[in-house]
């Protein structure tokens, strides 16, 4: 008895000094062996998706076909008493996919994770994105084998349209309330992630929180960049409502354009360029809107390309169950730049500067001019008045 008592005893003592460990599915991912990356899942969903369903040009049976099975996909992943998949119609030719993850304690707080699925003529669309579209189904995946209850609503989104021009994400945008608008935290866009040279996050312009946590939940197995801050993105308004990036104008910049913190992650390379982006220093890989976007093309990078979709992946995920989250993202907008500020004031300003010195330069030279008129017509010659030159005499010009 006393011996029973004693290990109950020391069993008791290592519980107090031992933290609990939560279950495998609990645990946040930060390793991963890629020996047998062509069984995983997105290396599988990246592959069958973008072969049988090539050219999936918005508005067309392949594309509309593509649309059911993403959402064939998300009925079989997502629990059906709390959750929810639907077709949005885009003025009857093209759709977004729309799969809501429902959490009872999200007191209607919501985030938004999106990725389009379109592609242009001639292409199979792996890298530009059948990738987005298997980081989005994953992560839904492995969101759901986590046994709690979320802080917020979970709204994945496989845009329509994205090659016309943010057709489908500006619809979905613009069905939007304005307690829709207040209610979603943070909108994360994943667009041609595997094919690049590196992985990037971009927020803003300028550093904040929400990058800081995303980074800071990234696992280890692989690096993600934080975009440079002033590549690729121009300060000028436009129909998005005073917000454009070059390249990274796809899918988030409709939402960043309503005053919603996104996030957008990207392969490419930025360190070539001091202003602006490409996707590699390999002039085979830069495929994007093009027929080289094949899957065979992007199998050339092997487990690189699929690394980067996992790390994608993960690093949402772990961000999304982190300690802190639902405070960062509520206090995401405060990162914001204030786009009213830089379109309403600095722009204009310096538009009247460029203005005044152009009016300047003019002025100067037309001053310039004036004054060498000005002493044309007062300088004079000996018996001519205010006249420099005159018709000579015979005598001037012949010596007789």
């Amino acid at each position: 008895m006393r011996v029973c008592a004693f290990i109950l005893a020391l069993l008791m003592c290592v519980a107090a000094v031992v933290p609990f460990t939560a279950v495998a599915s609990e645990q946040v991912i930060t390793n991963k062996d890629f020996g047998n990356y062509q069984t995983m899942d997105v290396y599988k969903f990246v592959e069958e998706f973008s072969t049988r369903f090539p050219s999936r040009i918005a508005g067309t049976e392949t594309e509309r076909q593509a649309a059911q099975y993403i959402k064939q996909q998300f009925e079989t992943i997502l629990p059906t008493e709390q959750s929810s998949v639907e077709l949005q119609s885009i003025n009857g030719e093209s759709y977004n996919v729309v799969a809501t993850l429902t959490s009872p304690v999200s007191q209607g707080y919501r985030i938004i994770i999106g990725a389009h699925y379109d592609s242009v003529l001639g292409s199979e669309g792996a890298q530009d994105n059948a990738s987005g579209v298997a980081a989005l189904l994953e992560i839904a995946k492995r969101l759901v084998t986590f046994d709690r209850h979320f802080d917020v609503d979970i709204v994945f989104v496989a845009f329509g349209s994205e090659e016309l021009g943010l057709v489908g994400s500006q619809y979905f945008a613009d069905s939007m309330s304005s307690i829709d608008v207040e209610r979603t935290l943070m909108m994360i866009n994943m667009d041609s992630i595997a094919g690049g040279d590196n992985l990037y996050l971009h927020c803003e312009t300028v550093s904040n929180d929400m990058e800081k946590f995303f980074i800071a939940n990234s696992p280890d197995y692989s690096e993600l960049y934080v975009k440079p801050y002033s590549n690729g993105v121009v300060a000028m308004p436009s129909i998005l409502g005073g917000y454009y990036e070059t390249l990274l104008n796809a899918d988030q910049a409709v939402f960043r354009a309503k005053g919603i913190p996104t996030a957008l992650f990207i392969s490419g390379n930025y360190s070539t360029m001091a202003w602006d982006y490409i996707e590699s220093t390999d002039k085979s890989f830069c495929v994007m809107n093009s027929t080289s976007d094949t899957f065979a093309n992007l199998s050339r990078r092997q487990a690189e390309f699929v690394k980067k979709i996992e790390t994608v992946t993960d690093t949402i995920v772990n961000t999304i169950v982190a300690e802190g989250f639902i405070t960062m993202a509520k206090n995401a907008r405060n990162g914001l730049v204030n786009l009213d500020i830089v379109y309403s004031t600095r722009l204009p300003l310096l538009v009247k500067l460029v203005a005044l010195i152009v009016l300047a330069v003019f002025a100067w030279r037309y001053y310039k001019k004036l004054q060498k008129n000005s002493y044309i017509n007062k300088s004079s010659a000996q018996g001519t008045g205010n006249k420099v030159f005159v018709t000579p005499d015979a005598d001037d010009v012949f010596d007789l």
